[in-house]
């Protein structure tokens, strides 16, 4: 199972001059549908990503392939993109399914954003010392779960059960396995898989 992620740097044009060279043309056509150049770069980064992740598993972007809700897929090989602010992540496994998601450490409406969460994930922000960490720490965990799930948000957080570094879906009875990656300072990283995660980890640099 590897995880590789880019951080995206401060000059967006030097960015998207980098991450533009190495695509085929219609990926470029789909990255010019953002209208912002953030939005724009996050894609553009995941797709090289891609690329430097299919190729040592002996694929192109070529075998990537989208399904009626627009969501990619490769045959045979399980992954997740997940991005935020500047840093873009991507896992996959050719053995187990697997999500992952990232989030960028900011001030939220904590109060308000848990009304998500079960009892058990209210009872432990009670009890945390850093709510706002707590939260984002169980809040990644469900969303590499959701994803994973491949439900979404179809699928409540409420109904995703957090104890430690397992997750269990209630309605499926399905145990995800988690595993917390700290991959720069001010971002939570959470991947999640059918199997106890042994995550090798890289950093695309171009």
């Amino acid at each position: 199972m590897r995880l590789i992620y880019y951080l995206i740097g401060d000059d967006e044009v030097k960015e998207e001059q980098k991450l533009t060279q190495n695509l085929p043309q219609n990926h470029l056509d789909k990255a010019s549908e953002y209208q912002f150049i953030s939005d724009k770069l996050r894609f553009l980064a995941g797709r090289n990503l891609l690329i430097e992740a299919l190729d040592k598993m002996g694929k192109s972007l070529d075998s990537v392939y989208y399904d009626e809700k627009g969501k990619p897929h490769v045959e045979g090989i399980s992954f997740s993109i997940s991005h935020s602010e500047r840093l873009v992540v991507l896992v996959l496994s050719d053995i187990a399914d697997v999500g992952v998601d990232v989030e960028f450490i900011r001030e939220i409406d904590v109060n308000e954003l848990s009304a998500e969460f079960n009892e058990a994930d209210q009872r432990r922000l009670k009890a945390a010392n850093d709510v706002l960490d707590e939260f984002f720490q169980i809040w990644t965990a469900k969303e590499s779960v959701m994803k994973a799930d491949g439900r979404g948000f179809y699928l409540s957080p409420k109904k995703i059960q957090i104890d430690e570094e397992v997750a269990i879906v209630e309605d499926k009875n399905q145990k995800w396995f988690l595993q917390y990656i700290n991959l720069a300072t001010g971002y939570k990283t959470c991947v999640c898989s059918t199997i106890e995660p042994k995550v090798k980890v890289e950093q695309l640099r171009l």
